[in-house]
């Protein structure tokens, strides 16, 4: 009993550590990505373009100053008018300036949206990636134990062989060494093979992160379960949290009031001014007290908005963006469930796998015993022990592929939901 305890101990200690070693590695390096993204600071910068925007597209329109000078004096009740000065402020239709605020903002929020979007996406690439680095790494262990076991059985093969009578059926072993040598050559150039795989897979993620392809990566000896779980998202949190549905839901909100900016853009705007006149005295005023006096006029002005067919236009195409972008929103929203139960299958899929894996595994182990003894026994012989260690070796592989692939699915999974602290 105490042994069992200790190994369940180990076992746990063991898989915390390399647990903490992969989110330690993966949240270094995703950290990385998302600071030398080019694409996120592009993104960035547009963002603080468009509340530059804000403030300057949503204001009122330049007031207009006029000067009118007279070639020739004309009499009026003050004398002599020799010029005009003229400020007039015209003033849109009430509302339409602030619908126009509030659709920038709501295109503002839909770019912020869009930057979720990407950091999410380019999140799970690092994340994907990673992954395949650590199952890379796993099957070069698994490799390196079969050569280790493949020699070890060769060894034991060979002092079978050289003990044996020389009349001895064990001289049947020669086929076998041969067949193990073969399978060897095998292994070494698999093992040569997988190492190359993982050095370019390394080159690929430091371009990945936007440095120089050389530097060194740092990744876990093996692949650990992800410490979340597919159940704790649901499909209304998916369409709550998605940045692709929030991007369109701001979009679909600017298009109203671009709608409702239209409308009043197609009513009369008024304007409001003074208009100041210069005069000179004359000889024969025709109200003394007022000669030569200057004057303020105030003024007002009303636009007569009367093309109506570009109003209709602008305010038909408002409307029709408006339609457009909620069928997409709603075509968008089928595509991610759909994905998201493809998603939420496959991880059930993957978690039988393991549970399979587990217990052939199991299975194997006990068959080992029993085959131990039948080749110490003579009754079986070294490639049908070697072949059933590789077996077991084997389905420790498919179980590390099961698990990346769950962890896969749970980035995919956060990605969908933009659940990153780095966004």
């Amino acid at each position: 009993m105490k042994k069992y305890f200790l190994i369940l101990t180990y076992s746990i200690i063991l898989y915390s550590g390399n647990l903490y070693a992969q989110i330690e590695n993966l949240n270094y390096y995703i950290k990385i990505a998302v600071e030398n993204s080019q694409e996120i600071k592009a993104k960035s910068s547009e963002i603080a373009a468009a509340k530059e925007n804000i403030n300057g597209k949503s204001a009122l329109q330049d007031a207009e100053f006029g000067v009118n000078i007279l070639p020739e004096s004309m009499m009026n009740v003050n004398g002599e008018q020799i010029a005009t000065l003229s400020l007039m402020q015209m003033f849109p239709f009430p509302g339409t300036l602030s619908n126009q605020r509030k659709e920038m903002q709501c295109m503002t929020d839909g770019l912020s949206q869009t930057k979720k979007k990407i950091t999410a996406d380019l999140v799970y690439k690092v994340k994907s990636a990673y992954y395949e680095m650590v199952l890379l790494n796993e099957q070069i262990k698994i490799t390196e134990q079969k050569s280790a076991l493949l020699k070890q059985t060769t060894e034991s093969a060979y002092q079978k062989y050289a003990s044996a009578n020389p009349n001895s059926k064990q001289k049947s072993l020669l086929p076998e060494l041969i067949n193990l040598q073969l399978k060897a050559e095998e292994l070494n150039l698999n093992l040569e093979t997988l190492k190359d795989n993982l050095a370019v897979k390394k080159k690929a993620f430091n371009v990945l992160l936007h440095r120089d392809e050389n530097l060194s990566v740092k990744v876990a000896d093996s692949v650990v379960e992800d410490m979340y779980d597919a159940d704790a998202f649901t499909f209304e949190k998916i369409e709550n949290m998605s940045p692709m549905l929030a991007m369109l839901r701001a979009d679909s909100k600017a298009s109203m009031h671009a709608v409702e900016m239209q409308k009043r853009m197609s009513l009369p705007m008024i304007g409001v001014g003074v208009e100041y006149m210069i005069n000179k005295e004359t000889a024969m005023p025709k109200m003394e007290d007022m000669n030569g006096k200057n004057m303020f006029m105030a003024m007002f002005k009303v636009s007569l908005p009367l093309n109506r067919k570009k109003f209709n236009s602008n305010i038909a195409a408002a409307k029709l963006k408006s339609e457009s972008i909620a069928s997409n929103y709603e075509q968008t929203k089928d595509n991610i469930k759909a994905e998201f139960l493809n998603l939420q299958q496959n991880y059930l899929n993957e978690k039988k796998k393991i549970a399979l894996y587990e217990r052939q595994m199991q299975l194997i182990e006990e068959n080992i015993k029993i085959l131990n003894v039948s080749y110490a026994n003579n009754q079986a012989s070294v490639t049908d022990l070697f072949s059933i260690e590789e077996k077991l070796l084997d389905y420790k592989l498919k179980k590390a592929s099961a698990v990346a692939n769950i962890n896969k699915i749970i980035a995919k999974l956060q990605t969908m939901v933009s659940d990153y602290e780095e966004i």
